[in-house]
């Protein structure tokens, strides 16, 4: 988690990227930090796949039960029952998630406008 929060040190490259539209402008300047935390977000799907590995309903004998009920007990029965039983606490970390990561990742689409 703290590598989704502050990137590698010592990244302090300015990479200048061809600008697609027209806006007076022909490259637009990126620091790689900002890239590389934009691709470091995707370690949240490791966080995701660790809370379902010790979910309650993942483990051996609850995955017995759902083969004796004529389904596969994985990762969408767990998400299904979270959305189910719980659902103001799976929302809710739903949206601040999706929001934390894409408001980060339109900061650093617009950093170089400013």
């Amino acid at each position: 988690m703290s590598q989704c929060i502050y990137p590698y040190p010592f990244y302090d490259t300015i990479l200048f990227v061809p600008q697609l539209a027209s806006a007076g402008v022909k490259y637009v300047p990126y620091f790689l930090n900002d890239l590389l935390m934009v691709i470091m977000f995707a370690r949240i799907h490791a966080l995701f796949r660790h809370w379902e590995r010790y979910h309650e309903y993942t483990d051996t004998f609850s995955k017995k039960i759902c083969r004796d009920f004529g389904f596969e007990g994985g990762r969408a029965f767990t998400f299904k029952y979270e959305i189910n039983n719980n659902q103001a606490r799976s929302i809710s970390v739903l949206f601040a998630c999706s929001v934390a990561t894409f408001s980060f990742i339109l900061r650093v689409a617009e950093l170089p406008y400013e």
